[in-house]
């Protein structure tokens, strides 16, 4: 039986991939899905949220935020073109992964809200230049091309790691 919170975005859980504990929602390779649910937030315990290769997905909603126990957030391969402000308030998102997010021109401002931040993936992304406040961001492992971290003088609290695409 479908319970009440299933039934409001039961079009973004078709298809979607629960984990047994119900705390983690999976999407992958799925063309059709266009917008996002507006109502996302009411799924308020949810850990991880994994969206992959969803290459119609544009946008997030808003009140991610109310997600307040999202741990990982995965949203590789889709075609967000920016991400919201309201993610900052993420208070126990631990890895953030947007890596072949191609059209995504840029991170949040204030993306050194992130406390828990561990890891963030920005390979392939469409930006050039990484936001101030990310400097403010303690055991922070950071995976992107060489060229966007090169001029960037990291503490010694971030560890960096640079991809290469390899020679065809």
């Amino acid at each position: 039986m479908e319970s009440h919170t299933e039934a409001k975005i039961s079009p973004f859980l078709d298809g979607l991939t629960a984990g047994t504990t119900r705390n983690v929602l999976t999407r992958t390779k799925n063309k059709k899905i266009e917008n996002r649910p507006d109502n996302i937030g009411i799924l308020k315990h949810l850990k991880w949220l994994y969206v992959r290769n969803c290459c119609c997905l544009g946008k997030l909603p808003v009140d991610i935020v109310q997600l307040e126990s999202l741990e990982r957030l995965v949203l590789s391969a889709t075609m967000i073109k920016d991400l919201p402000c309201s993610i900052c308030m993420l208070k126990h998102l631990k890895l953030l992964k947007l890596d072949d997010c191609a059209l995504l021109e840029k991170l949040p401002e204030d993306i050194g809200l992130l406390e828990c931040l561990e890891e963030l993936d920005i390979t392939h992304i469409g930006t050039s230049h990484l936001p101030q406040s990310i400097f403010r961001l303690k055991c922070l492992l950071i995976t992107a091309p060489p060229e966007l971290l090169q001029f960037c003088n990291f503490p010694s609290e971030i560890e960096t790691r640079t991809w290469y695409q390899p020679p065809l």
